[in-house]
């Protein structure tokens, strides 16, 4: 038997310590201005997450801002997990263990500027995406906007049969612990595909889904693929869904996705364009691009906004450089595919950029300094926009400064460096400057527990570490075995850490 909740989900495994930085207030804020929609996201917003996991995203985002943070997640035990990382923070975060179908019969939650659930969507039963929508209907502000991803078709067309195919196989033949299930399906699947079974050879794509499958975090497979209910949807049935609650298409939280000369395929253009309705043009194109997986943001009442306004909006986000040593992108993966980012533009805008990394990074502070080129205000917008999306830079938060952040974020860094000890579940860092989450790994953790403990030598204290449970360090996927090396390994690690990414988190 697979151990489900009332409404199917997986109670036998806990839910990864993922981190989704889409739902950052920052980066909701910076997906509507890139597509022109004006909002009430601040620093000081109120936040409710559904089904927040092990509640690490609800943690930063709470750490890193002024906002009043609610969530609730059924699965008891990630509830008692999220809630050492929310006392960690310092912040009143107020947490619940209630179904959506019975947190939606509250009567003492506020009124939310932003409602948030990744993923959830897509493993629920029709009775709790109901309750998703009442959630919206009462508890979200006019203007209020809600993020919501999920699995789409056409995308997931293909794969739904052997998704059932794999949870059937666990039920009916597979024996032992729940992983063990996982593992027997997987094999069984495997080896029906090199049996040459014609679905498979009519859908040869699956063969490469499987491998990333077995490659992928096995709690992650379970969570994504045995649960009771999983209802890949189009865009316009969740939209017509969600409309219950006086909800539109605002913008996707994919920044790339906004931009339509870089998302859309030129051919599609044209026809996507000419359609009358936004949602049919959403649904069209994804079947241009074999959309799998949509980050959607809807608002409760949508308003542009232009000229003027627009600009001055603009004018008021600024940026900051996630890693000053990392290159800036020459090209770019899209829904569409590969893009080559045009030289002529990204090039000036780059170098000015790293011409003084202690001036504002703006569209206007740029602007001016390209004043000499052909360069247009709007053309370094959209650049900013895309290596935003493209990972290099990320939007300043206006909190950084404040002392109760400041000291959020630490005290939050501080438990999930102190855990690197022992565990590498977490590999996120909270930034008081982008307020959101920035990678480090275990090791660079590890070299930030030992520097914050007082250590002389972080490199040797980290391999110590190491070496007393067994452990070794990997360089470009191959061991280190010996020990001189291995504290060049981590000089180096250490040496860049200390260079680029240090100022933007407190521990």
């Amino acid at each position: 038997m697979i151990d489900v909740s009332n409404d199917g989900y997986i109670l036998d495994i806990d839910y990864i310590y993922g981190y989704f930085a889409e739902q950052a207030p920052v980066n909701l804020r910076l997906a509507l201005l890139s597509k022109g929609i004006a909002n009430n996201i601040s620093g000081s917003s109120s936040y409710l997450e559904l089904g927040f996991g092990q509640g690490l995203t609800l943690a930063i985002n709470a750490a890193t801002s002024r906002g009043e943070y609610y969530g609730t997640d059924f699965n008891p035990s990630q509830v008692a997990a999220a809630r050492r990382l929310m006392e960690a923070t310092g912040r009143d975060i107020k947490l619940f263990d209630q179904s959506f179908e019975e947190f939606a019969r509250r009567t003492d939650l506020p009124q939310f500027d932003i409602i948030a659930l990744h993923g959830i969507w897509s493993w629920v039963s029709d009775d709790s995406r109901a309750a998703i929508v009442q959630i919206a209907k009462n508890n979200l502000k006019p203007g209020g906007i809600l993020y919501v991803s999920y699995n789409t078709n056409p995308g997931w067309s293909p794969a739904t049969p052997m998704r059932h195919l794999l949870r059937e196989y666990a039920r009916r033949a597979a024996t032992g612990s729940l992983m063990q299930k996982a593992e027997q399906s997987l094999d069984f699947v495997d080896s029906i595909m090199q049996a040459g079974a014609r679905y498979f050879v009519d859908n040869p794509g699956l063969q490469q889904r499987l491998d990333r499958m077995r490659a992928s975090d096995k709690t992650y497979v379970l969570h994504e693929y045995f649960n009771e209910n999983w209802h890949p949807m189009s865009f316009i049935d969740i939209s017509e869904m969600l409309s219950e609650a006086k909800l539109s298409y605002a913008a996707s939280a994919n920044l790339l996705d906004n931009i339509d000369s870089l998302s859309i395929p030129e051919s599609a253009r044209r026809i996507i364009d000419a359609l009358p309705d936004e949602n049919l043009r959403q649904m069209t194109r994804d079947f241009f691009v074999g959309q799998q997986f949509r980050r959607d943001i809807f608002q409760k009442g949508v308003r542009s906004i232009s000229g003027r306004e627009l600009r001055e909006e603009v004018n008021s986000q600024s940026f900051v450089l996630v890693d000053a040593l990392a290159p800036p992108p020459s090209k770019i993966l899209t829904s569409a595919g590969e893009a080559q980012l045009l030289e002529g533009i990204y090039g000036p805008v780059v170098q000015a950029i790293l011409s003084d990394l202690n001036q504002d990074i703006s569209a206007s502070s740029i602007s001016d300094r390209l004043s000499g080129t052909d360069i247009s205000f709007w053309q370094v917008w959209e650049a900013l926009l895309v290596l935003t999306g493209a990972g290099w830079l990320s939007p300043k938060s206006d909190c950084s400064d404040l002392p109760d952040v400041i000291d959020a974020t630490r005290s939050l860094n501080r438990e999930i460096v102190n855990r690197s000890v022992y565990s590498e579940q977490i590999k996120v860092l909270a930034s008081h400057k982008t307020a959101a989450g920035i990678s480090y790994s275990r090791i660079e953790q590890m070299l930030m527990y030992c520097y914050n403990r007082g250590s002389e030598d972080p490199c040797g204290s980290v391999l110590e570490m190491l070496d007393a449970e067994g452990e070794k360090i990997l360089s470009q996927g191959d061991v280190v075995e010996d020990h001189d090396a291995a504290l060049v390994v981590l000089g180096q690690i250490w040496g860049n850490m200390k260079d680029t990414k240090l100022d933007l988190v407190l521990v």
